[in-house]
């Protein structure tokens, strides 16, 4: 009785935190998948937050490209930068876009998978004036 309690409790333990946790394989990152990531959130809005919560010299111009990964729940878990021709605080503006992107997950046959996402940023006068995605 005791042994087929214990069973029964480990197999719903088990069955509850998969079904909670992430699924996906945790060291398969795609660069393409059959349907890549897309950002949900406003490109208005996130120009905002950072032109709000930044702060650039009025001289500044360029662009900065970030590579982030997005995993099969549709979360940011890693983002780095890739190219930056503006002298900017990077953990700040990686910071921002952690808060203020959300994403739907990438599909490779019928299933969310981890993928690779990139996000560009063109700053004119110190200030964020597009986001190329």
């Amino acid at each position: 009785m005791r042994r087929s309690l214990f069973l029964s409790i480990l197999i719903s333990i088990c069955t509850l935190s998969n079904a909670q946790g992430n699924l996906c394989a945790p060291n398969e990152v795609f660069t393409i998948a059959e349907k890549m990531p897309k950002l949900l959130s406003s490109p208005q809005q996130i120009k905002a937050s950072i032109n709000e919560k930044m702060i650039l010299k009025p001289k500044d111009k360029g662009k900065v490209f970030v590579r982030c990964t997005i995993d099969c729940n549709g979360k940011l878990i890693h983002a780095e930068i890739q190219r930056a021709e503006v002298y900017i605080s990077t953990a700040r503006l990686l910071a921002l876009i952690q808060l203020e992107c959300a994403f739907q997950a990438a599909l490779q046959r019928g299933e969310p998978v981890n993928c690779y996402f990139s996000l560009g940023f063109s700053f004119k006068k110190g200030k964020c004036v597009d986001i190329i995605y």
